[in-house]
């Protein structure tokens, strides 16, 4: 948490230094260090606001903000942008491109920013390149921090702070520095989720977990052009001048478990990260059915039907359970930001993520931040939300890293039923006996080369 408010800290200094720069020397726009003075008051058919009326329209549109920031919070696109804040990574698997993404969170800020811009300069008269300093950017990012990142009513509730602390501090102005650092500090140290996220935390806790109920149907049904087949050849790439993987080929049938072995470095990750986009490959093809997908962006492979896990989870931590698998169900698809079909997209993914949290296994609340989750849940949801990107071929990255024996076998007995119903899973593991005991066919890489392929008892 400190590094993060460090890094926004540096990042709102050179911004707002830029600006005040730009601001400085653009006197064409700007009127240079002297500012732009007798900004009018704005006007409704031919009648001026006034300055009471300007700050009756500026609480009217704040509440209307505020609305916006709830209907956005709980749709798609809400559940998307905290993705993408949690793991970029993971939200390309899912088919979500942080790039737009990020532009739609940027534009819907600077909007709402130039708005409150311009309704301050109406109401002073003017304004200039000094008005807004870095000790300004410093108390926005205090407000946010103090009240709760993430949090719709977070910031407000740390606007209020930020506002009265000085009115009841009038007489130690020139401290005002000292104690608003001295409240970042103990906010950060005793409610690092700021008021509103902390207590929205002990509330939780005070309720009765929401557990998965048994629901009809079959989360993996097989659907139209569900089965396909996923082909590699002459697969080659290097860093450097390491080669990481030459020449690799094989094929992941539908319905069969095929498992990429061999000792540490010998390039089984590399070859998964190209096949979910994260690496272009420097040579070869790749075909998901008759699809050539080389080179394609890790949130396009997604969406054509790939999907994965990591060696280490990578759930959205500040999202619910049952949020990481209705955000994964929307597949890249998050309809207009603010519009009803936005919110609808993610609610459609709620029962759907239940029958799949069942079939994996999954016996916790499903309201608790993933955060939270222990290692055994962790894996499990996680495989849970690849899942419900309804993928063709499933991609697993040593999913039994750090679990018990008896859980081993249990998720060994779960990706025989992924496969048996039209998946394909490409695994890689080192728990050998795990490998042997559920794999259809083997490839065994070393110093990136495929050296052996194969049944299991063959290789």
């Amino acid at each position: 948490m400190n590094a993060d408010v460090q890094n926004t800290n540096r990042k709102a200094e050179l911004l707002s230094t830029t600006v005040e720069h730009v601001s400085i020397e653009w006197r064409g726009l700007t009127g240079g260090q002297n500012g732009i003075m007798g900004v009018p008051s704005p006007a409704l058919f031919g009648a001026s606001f006034g300055e009471r009326g300007v700050a009756l329209l500026a609480i009217a549109l704040a509440a209307l903000a505020l609305y916006g920031s709830w209907r956005l919070s709980s749709s798609a696109w809400g559940a998307a942008m905290r993705a993408v804040k949690d793991s970029e990574t993971a939200a390309e698997s899912v088919g979500l491109n942080p790039t737009t993404v990020k532009t739609v969170a940027f534009a819907i800020s600077a909007a709402l920013a130039g708005i409150a811009g311009g309704l301050f300069a109406s109401l002073s008269g003017f304004v200039t390149p000094s008005t807004f300093t870095f000790l300004q950017s410093i108390l926005f990012v205090l407000v946010v921090i103090i009240g709760g990142a993430g949090t719709v009513a977070g910031p407000l509730a740390g606007a209020v702070v930020v506002v009265l602390l000085p009115e009841a501090l009038a007489a130690l102005a020139e401290y005002r520095l000292l104690f608003f650092g001295a409240l970042l500090l103990v906010v950060l140290w005793v409610a690092p989720e700021g008021i509103v996220g902390t207590a929205a935390r002990l509330l939780a806790r005070r309720r009765a977990p929401r557990t998965v109920r048994e629901l009809p149907g079959d989360p993996l049904a097989a659907h139209d052009g569900a089965r396909a087949a996923l082909e590699v050849s002459g697969l080659t790439i290097a860093f450097g001048g390491v080669r990481a993987a030459t020449g690799v080929a094989f094929t992941a049938p539908p319905g069969a478990i095929t498992s990429v072995i061999g000792p540490n470095g010998a390039g089984k990750t590399t070859v998964l990260n190209v096949l979910g986009g994260f690496y272009r490959p420097d040579a070869g093809e790749i075909r998901l059915g008759e699809v050539p997908i080389a080179g394609w962006p890790a949130y396009a492979i997604a969406r054509a039907g790939i999907a994965r896990t990591y060696q280490t989870s990578q759930l959205f931590g500040s999202l619910s359970v049952l949020d990481n698998l209705a955000i994964a169900r929307c597949k890249g698809e998050l309809g207009i930001p603010f519009g009803e079909r936005s919110r609808r997209l993610l609610a459609q993914g709620y029962e759907h993520g239940e029958r799949l949290l069942a079939f994996v296994g999954y016996g916790g609340d499903l309201l608790r931040p993933a955060a939270d989750l222990p290692h055994v849940d962790r894996r499990l949801v996680e495989i849970a939300r690849a899942l419900a990107t309804a993928p063709r071929v499933l991609l697993l990255d040593e999913p039994g890293a750090g679990l018990s024996r008896e859980d081993k076998q249990q998720l060994g007995r779960l990706l025989r039923r992924i496969a048996d119903s039209g998946i394909g899973v490409v695994l890689v593991e080192h728990d050998m006996s795990m490998v042997m005991g559920i794999s259809d066919k083997v490839v065994a890489l070393n110093f990136g080369r495929k050296i052996a392929e194969g049944t299991p008892a063959e290789v």
